[in-house]
């Protein structure tokens, strides 16, 4: 997934602007991501997956419900008062196979959510690893340093396995 498919929060983003002023650019600023995704408030990713994850659910709901409704809108108009088994048994089969469907849509998204909660993890460490390439080294002790991302690696891989 790229950075814009990770659906970040937009101040997370830096634009590059041509002359004109039209949008050339858009990419993450890896300072503002490493600093959003450690701001002591909890766990941000986690957060804004499960936010995207339960808005595709309540799409996928929505329609689920529609579908349903024009079946049995459909299934109305045919039944005419009529009691025909074999139209009954066509409008479960077409109910069973939107539900599936729903079903499928639902497992989909699960899985972008932890596809996409993964991508950021990763891009949160690349973040976090460039920060640290590109400053310069004050001292010869680098134990807070080194103490600091193995406390962050470690919480990578306690996310992931969780």
């Amino acid at each position: 997934m790229d950075a814009l498919a990770l659906h970040l929060p937009k101040h997370l983003y830096t634009e590059i602007r041509d002359d004109n002023g039209g949008v050339i650019d858009i990419t993450y600023a890896a300072d503002k991501l490493a600093a959003w995704s450690g701001n002591g408030c909890g766990d941000a990713a986690g957060k804004l997956c499960q936010q995207i994850y339960n808005d595709e659910l309540a799409e996928i709901a929505a329609w689920e419900d529609n579908q349903l409704l024009l079946l049995e809108e459909q299934w109305l108009e045919l039944e005419n008062g009529e009691d025909d088994e074999e139209e009954e048994a066509q409008y479960d089969l077409a109910c069973d196979a939107v539900c599936s469907e729903a079903q499928q849509r639902r497992f989909a998204a699960r899985q972008r959510m932890e596809q996409r909660r993964a991508a950021i993890d990763r891009l949160v460490l690349e973040s976090m690893e460039h920060i640290a390439n590109a400053t310069p080294e004050h001292s010869e002790n680098h134990f807070g340093g080194y103490l600091i991302a193995l406390l962050m690696l470690a919480g990578v891989f306690y996310v992931l396995l969780t």
